[in-house]
């Protein structure tokens, strides 16, 4: 159960934060971006531990949490603002959700997560019980490579030149592989703790 909320915790975050950018080793990327390690822990630990068909069944939950964030996000952008809270300005700036992106991250996230699992679970047919490392890392880094390219096509296509593009888009896969192999550790710690 704590991996379903952490997971759900992580996809959510992922939404929320995508709105305010920053710079991590000189490259800019959305602050959603720096919760995605974590979802992609969840998912290799929960198919390590329960196999793909719970991982898939944990996908779709997400899934179903990011729906209701973006349903949520728009019936309140909808409703008047209060005089006494945040302006609507302020609101639409961090909540506000365009079709496109929308798209975008539903299909990027839905793609890769689900490639995600079923890398994970062929690459744990030809190692069997060791290498939960190999496992992790490379599934990891095939899906974030879907992930980062479906996602900066759709949400950026037309919108931005194509070398803009592909350097957004190779920028931000780098820096989210690079956390993968950070969290093995954890994640192996994660792993031994939940098998005793």
């Amino acid at each position: 159960r704590a991996l379903v909320v952490l997971y759900v915790a992580g996809i959510l975050s992922a939404n929320a934060m995508a709105a305010k950018l920053t710079v991590v080793a000189g490259v800019s990327l959305t602050c959603g971006a720096l919760a995605i390690p974590l979802v992609y822990l969840t998912t290799d630990l929960l198919n390590e531990l329960y196999g793909a068909r719970a991982a898939r069944q944990v996908v779709w939950m997400g899934l179903g949490a990011n729906l209701v964030l973006v349903g949520m996000a728009l019936l309140c952008g909808a409703l008047p603002a209060s005089p006494l809270g945040a302006g609507q300005q302020a609101f639409d700036q961090v909540f506000s959700v365009t079709p496109r992106i929308v798209l975008a991250s539903t299909l990027a996230y839905l793609s890769s997560s689900m490639l995600d699992v079923w890398v994970f679970d062929r690459l744990r047919r030809v190692t069997g019980s060791g290498h939960f490392w190999l496992r992790k890392n490379s599934s990891t880094a095939v899906s974030q490579l879907v992930d980062t390219a479906l996602f900066v096509a759709v949400a950026f296509a037309w919108s931005l030149p194509v070398a803009a593009l592909v350097g957004m888009a190779l920028s931000q896969y780098l820096v989210k592989i690079a956390a993968a192999p950070l969290g093995t550790p954890l994640s192996i710690l994660v792993l031994k703790l939940a098998r005793k």
